[in-house]
């Protein structure tokens, strides 16, 4: 039983039966299920005079767009929401793209669970004194790891946004650099233990997702397969750990 915070936007329009239409549907609104999700971590984040983001860890859109693809040679994308949308809720409602909606519908509700849900690190550019979409960490991994949260992991475990993690005056819970258990312990206060293996190295979503020269997209059926049960199976997993309240059942 877990809470699918797409119920809190679409109201009398979800159906518990049809998570991949909810999933259509919440895109049309333009609202963000995670800033309501966090409402309350944002606000403290801010009572201590930094900043934060809420972000949702793994994308439903990226794969699914994908996989639409893979299986039947279809493009879409989210560049004109208020056109493409609709064609696909067209499509969901004719029975079209039945085997990938099928696929897809337990990570359609569980995208904006508590347990896909995570705040973020924002600071301020020195020069300005203003954040921006290079100081935002939610649009900074957007761009470099394509929405995927095991990617997002491998880069900070790397170094690789240590900017964001303790480089920049940032909140507390943000400050990697400072922590002594540095990043097992962030993985710990974050209840991120399904995204590690027993030596604290991050599992991928996918087999040869770290591969080098790798995609960050998926490119075959199996690796979508693989990313669908691996991303369920951890939002999943960090939801029960946070204990979130069960009200719309998954």
């Amino acid at each position: 039983m877990i809470y699918d915070y797409k119920h809190e936007v679409l109201g009398d329009q979800y159906s518990p039966q049809h998570p991949v239409r909810n999933w259509l549907l919440y895109k049309l609104t333009g609202q963000d299920c995670d800033a309501i999700a966090l409402s309350d971590e944002l606000d403290r984040v801010q009572a201590g005079g930094f900043l934060a983001s809420a972000d949702s860890m793994n994308s439903f859109w990226r794969t699914y767009k994908a996989a639409v693809k893979i299986w039947y040679g279809d493009t879409f994308t989210l560049n004109h929401p208020t056109n493409n949308i609709p064609r696909l809720i067209e499509r969901y409602d004719s029975g079209e793209y039945s085997e990938v909606n099928v696929l897809f519908a337990d990570l359609a509700a569980l995208s904006h669970a508590r347990g896909n849900f995570i705040l973020v690190p924002v600071y301020r550019d020195p020069r300005t004194g203003r954040p921006s979409s290079a100081t935002n960490f939610n649009l900074v991994r957007n761009r470099t790891k394509a929405d995927y949260w095991d990617l997002t992991l491998v880069g900070i475990k790397g170094g690789e946004f240590d900017a964001f993690f303790g480089g920049n005056p940032v909140a507390p819970q943000f400050d990697i650099l400072s922590m002594p258990g540095r990043f097992a312990e962030y993985v710990e206060r974050n209840r991120l233990d399904a995204y590690v293996d027993g030596e604290g190295e991050v599992r991928p979503l996918w087999r040869g997702h770290f591969a080098e020269g790798a995609s960050s997209l998926p490119r075959t059926q199996d690796d979508i397969v693989q990313f669908v049960e691996n991303a369920s199976a951890a939002i999943r997993h960090r939801d029960a750990a946070i204990g979130t309240a069960a009200l719309i059942p998954v």
